[in-house]
């Protein structure tokens, strides 16, 4: 859409679900694809050069095991690279840059190491070991068969953090460097999902529609009328339909609103049901009791306002009121309930729906699979 108003675009990506796999590359002008396999043609050598001789100060120092070592800086680079290659011309620039290193496994920088770990009863490195094994185990730990001591569980959200805390900072230098070379760039910071750290249970950001997953940061600055919303509520889709409206660009395919004229009520937060299915096998396979009553089973849709959540699934409907994502008061709120549930019911009825329930994905390489495995996802 940005290239039908002739913006020159390119997408830099570290993670396979975001690239050439699921056909997201589509569209841009330069993707580059950031992974083991493709790092001689996707990122300069200059940058890499830069990037082995700062091992330490953006990973794990020498060592191959590269769950220790971030790609943000080869992000930054090469979505520099990407942005003084395009802005040259007379075109508008549209970058995307989807930085990885805050999902599993959480091992920051060494510089970031002990960051937050000054308070904790075990090391930054033991606390990193925990975050890796963690990461190597995962559908032990969602399913229960391992357990985390309150030590570990600190240990963890402090590598966690440590992460964002890198990322944070590469995010900030790229936005310094465009910003001293262009003054009407807008700049959007957002994520894909949170993370459960013992919520329910639960870790990672599997089964659930809860908070701690779909309640992500979002951060709008510079010369677009977005930064005047004053709702309370906004989903991400409202932000690129908005920002698509303000260059003229055609917009009426999308769902979302345009923040401009108009205030969110609701947030629509959906989770597919047979990937939940799959998972469940295989949790199974390690803890065959783990199998919560309160789980929703089948697709799940649920509506969020400021103070209620309503879930709807083909095997049971809740309403939470929010904080309060475990006491069910759907038989004492009945009038909350059918107000949500009417609401939910017409967002099923019309864009709710799966548009297809065909999988289509390219194959992986080896690489790709394998760090898709390190992240928590079904590959098989």
């Amino acid at each position: 859409m940005l290239g039908e108003r002739e913006y020159e675009t390119a997408g830099v990506s570290t993670v396979a679900y975001m690239g050439p796999a699921t056909g997201l590359d589509r569209g841009f002008d330069q993707f580059q694809y950031i992974i083991s396999d493709t790092l001689r043609e996707a990122v300069h050598p200059t940058d890499l050069i830069k990037y082995l001789l700062r091992i330490r100060r953006h990973g794990g120092g020498l060592t191959a095991d590269t769950t220790k070592h971030s790609t943000s800086y080869l992000v930054n680079e090469t979505v520099k690279r990407a942005f003084n290659q395009h802005s040259s011309r007379d075109n508008s620039v549209f970058v995307y840059a989807h930085y990885n290193d805050t999902h599993h496994p959480y091992t920051p920088p060494l510089p970031f190491l002990d960051r937050y770990t000054s308070n904790l009863s075990i090391s930054a490195s033991e606390a990193r070991d925990v975050a890796i094994r963690l990461t190597e185990n995962l559908n032990e730990f969602v399913s229960g068969a391992f357990e985390l001591t309150e030590v570990e569980l600190n240990g963890l959200i402090a590598m966690y953090d440590a992460t964002i805390a890198y990322v944070d900072k590469c995010i900030g230098e790229l936005i310094e460097w465009v910003r001293s070379r262009t003054d009407n760039t807008v700049v959007v910071v957002t994520g894909d999902h949170g993370e459960l750290f013992g919520e329910r249970g639960l870790y990672a950001h599997k089964l659930v529609t809860h908070d701690a997953v779909s309640h992500v940061p979002m951060i709008v600055a510079g010369p677009t009328d977005v930064t005047e919303y004053e709702g309370d509520l906004i989903q991400p889709i409202d932000v690129v339909r908005t920002l698509l409206a303000e260059v003229g660009a055609d917009q009426s395919t999308l769902q979302g609103i345009d923040l401009r004229h108009e205030t969110r009520d609701y947030c629509f937060i959906q989770r597919g049901g047979s990937r939940v299915e799959q998972h469940l096998e295989w949790f199974d396979e390690y803890a065959p009791e783990f199998n919560p009553q309160w789980l929703h089973r089948g697709d799940l849709t649920a509506i969020r306002t400021t103070t209620h959540k309503y879930e709807k699934s083909d095997s049971r409907t809740v309403l939470y009121e929010l904080p309060d994502e475990e006491t069910n008061v759907v038989d004492n709120q009945p009038i909350v309930a059918d107000r949500l549930n009417d609401e939910l019911t017409a967002f099923w009825d019309t864009l709710g729906r799966p548009y297809s329930n065909e999988r289509r994905i390219k194959e992986l390489p080896p690489s790709a699979r394998q760090s898709l495995r390190n992240m928590g996802y079904l590959v098989d």
